[in-house]
C-alpha cells in the first residue's frame, strides 16, 4: 500500500521486516534457571573478574599444562571452593572450574 505523500513526492517506502528487537518473554527466562540447570549454587559470590581469570587460567593451562599452570589452576579450585563453601575437593578440577565458568555464564547472562 502506497501513502498518497509519497505518490505526490514520486517516492516509495520500503518494509524490511520486523526488527529483532529483545522480547519480554528472554527476560523471564532469567529467573527460570532452576537447580537442575546448573552444576553448582552461589555463583554471585564471583566477580566478572574472578571469571576473567579463570578463563585465562584455564586456556593458558590448555595452551601450556605444565606445572606452573597446575599449580595456579590448584589454587583457583580452592579458592573456588572456600567462596561457594564446597568441603570436597572435585576429582577432575579442569571440569570443575569449566563448570563454574558455564553455570557463572548462565547465571549472569
Amino acid at each position: 500500500k502506497q501513502r498518497f505523500g509519497d505518490l505526490l513526492a514520486d517516492s516509495v517506502v520500503i518494509r524490511v521486516g520486523r526488527s529483532r528487537g529483545v522480547e519480554l518473554s528472554s527476560f523471564e527466562k532469567l529467573d527460570q534457571l532452576t537447580q537442575e540447570d546448573l552444576k553448582y549454587e552461589g555463583l554471585r559470590v564471583f566477580s566478572e573478574e574472578d571469571m576473567l581469570t579463570l578463563k585465562k587460567t584455564l586456556i593458558q593451562y590448555k595452551q601450556s599444562p605444565n606445572k606452573k599452570n597446575q599449580e595456579l589452576l590448584d589454587i583457583l579450585v580452592l579458592k573456588s571452593m572456600e567462596k561457594l563453601g564446597l568441603k570436597e575437593t572435585p576429582e577432575d578440577k579442569l571440569a570443575f572450574l569449566k563448570d563454574l565458568l558455564i553455570d557463572y555464564v548462565k547465571v549472569t547472562r
